[in-house]
C-alpha cells in the first residue's frame, strides 16, 4: 500500500511539472509571434519612412497603399487580435488602433489611427518622438511601437495581457499625414 502513494505522489509532480512546461512553452511561443509581428511594424515604418494614412482602393490604379493600411493588413494575415491598454509616455503624440467590442476581435483593414485615450483599449500603439530638424529644414523622429499578447489558461481561469514594445531607427526626413493634432 506504502508503494501505491508513492507512485501516486511522483505522478502528481510529473504532471504538475508538464503543466509548468506546457505553459512555459506556450507563453514563449506567443511572444516569439508577437516579437516577429512587431519586427514587421517597424519594418514597414522604416520602409515607408513614417506613419501616412488615409484612404487605399485597391481597384483603382494610381491608389498607393500607405503605411497603416499595410500594416493592417498584414496583422489581419496573420491573425493578430490582441489588445489592451496603451503605455505611452505622452498622449499628445500616441496613436492607437482602437479595439471595439462589437467587431468580433477582429478590425477593419482601412481603420484608422486615433489618438489614445488612456481608458481605452487598443490593438496596437505607435508614439511619434520628434528630435527636431535636419540641416534641410525637414523633420526627424523616430516611433516607438507597442502590440500585445494575451496567456490565457483555460483550466484554472487565469488569463494575463502583456506588451511588447519596439524602436524605429531615426528616420529624417519623417512622413507623417492624415493623424489629428500632430503637425510638424
Amino acid at each position: 500500500m506504502r508503494e501505491s502513494y508513492g507512485g501516486a505522489w511522483l505522478f502528481g509532480l510529473v504532471i504538475t511539472f508538464m503543466v509548468i512546461f506546457v505553459g512555459f512553452l506556450a507563453v514563449m511561443i506567443s511572444y516569439a509571434t508577437t516579437f516577429k509581428t512587431k519586427n514587421e511594424v517597424v519594418a514597414i515604418i522604416e520602409k515607408y519612412e513614417g506613419i501616412v494614412t488615409g484612404d487605399y482602393d485597391s481597384s483603382v490604379e494610381d491608389s498607393k497603399p500607405n503605411s497603416i493600411w499595410l500594416i493592417n493588413t498584414y496583422l489581419k494575415n496573420v491573425g493578430y487580435a490582441n489588445h489592451n491598454t496603451c503605455s505611452c509616455a505622452s498622449e499628445d503624440t500616441c496613436y492607437g488602433l482602437k479595439y471595439e467590442v462589437n467587431r468580433n476581435d477582429s478590425f477593419d483593414i482601412n481603420s484608422q489611427l486615433r489618438k489614445v485615450d488612456k481608458n481605452s483599449e487598443y490593438y496596437y500603439c505607435i508614439n511619434f518622438n520628434y528630435l527636431g530638424t535636419d540641416d534641410y529644414d525637414m523633420p526627424m523622429g523616430y516611433f516607438d511601437v507597442e502590440l500585445f499578447f494575451n496567456f490565457d489558461i483555460p483550466i484554472i481561469n487565469a488569463f494575463s495581457k502583456f506588451s511588447v514594445k519596439g524602436q524605429t531607427n531615426k528616420i529624417k526626413p519623417v512622413s507623417i499625414s492624415g493623424l489629428e493634432g500632430l503637425n510638424l
